[in-house]
């Protein structure tokens, strides 16, 4: 895998410290092209916090050096991230990361399998600590770190986040957000109709930033361990961007095939 540093090293962005924030930051990267993922470092409460930030799935297996097309799905389910992972990890170095330093990940349907696969305790948790995932319409009923805090936005008509066949874990680290406000219909007028289950606007990353600014308004218990790290993450209101293209290589007859960074995932419950 190879990664293009960024041309606007560096650049301020706002950051409030909320689940809406990291929609904002999320819909960014999804504007800025294909293969592009983002590292943000934030002036946090007891030092620098790191925030990765990975988008959905970006178009066909045709794009093949894109990692995010739709294939990257079955590497994050069935290979553990074996080509994202090593990506993110070469950005966060060159972002100034070091070992022991906060981090949090938060991905976008495609991009919220890869952040689970690398926030386990073989991925990135071994360099450092990861405190928070938060996934956004993704398939994620497998196990975490008991290290992590999970926070899990799913809308109710949104196919996406069942194909796994897998509900999340109820555990007291991890949060899943059963949205259910009323989803229009594409060029629908304010008569409100909503639509059905599918892959339509209730998977829009549009109507998971209205979801967000409903958790964000919450004052639910279960809500406040997430609430209190990007709270703590976001106290300065602003974060430095650098934004990161990933190219996958293709192996070479002669050269060695990628290794399963984490064993081949045990513990993992697939989709069937």
């Amino acid at each position: 895998m190879r990664i293009t540093p960024p041309q606007d090293v560096g650049t301020s962005v706002p950051f409030e410290g909320t689940v809406g924030s990291l929609i904002t930051r999320i819909a960014a990267v999804e504007e800025r092209g294909p293969g592009t993922f983002e590292v943000l470092r934030t002036a946090g409460l007891e030092g620098p916090v790191y925030i990765v930030v990975l988008p959905g799935t970006q178009g066909s297996g045709l794009e093949a050096g894109n990692p995010f097309v739709d294939a990257g799905n079955a590497e994050a389910v069935l290979l553990d991230s074996r080509y994202v992972g090593p990506a993110v990890a070469r950005a966060l170095e060159d972002s100034g990361a070091q070992p022991g330093d906060r981090l949090m990940v938060a991905g976008y349907s495609q991009g919220g399998l890869h952040a689970m696969n690398l926030a386990a305790d073989s991925g990135l948790a071994a360099t450092y600590d990861v405190g928070l995932v938060v996934t956004v319409g993704s398939p994620t009923g497998w196990e975490g770190s008991v290290r992590t805090e999970y926070l899990h936005l799913e809308h109710a008509n949104d196919a996406v986040h069942g194909v796994d066949a897998a509900p999340n874990p109820d555990e007291q680290h991890r949060v899943t957000v059963n949205l259910a406000h009323p989803v229009p219909k594409l060029g629908e007028g304010p008569d409100g109709e909503v639509e059905g289950k599918g892959l339509g606007p209730a998977h829009k990353l549009a109507n998971y930033a209205e979801g967000a600014r409903l958790v964000d308004a919450s004052l639910l218990p279960s809500l406040a361990p997430a609430a209190s790290l990007l709270t703590a993450a976001g106290v300065s209101g602003v974060a430095s961007s650098r934004m990161y293209t990933a190219e996958r290589i293709p192996a070479t007859a002669t050269g060695p095939a990628p290794r399963d960074r984490h064993g081949g995932g045990k513990g993992r419950r697939r989709a069937g």
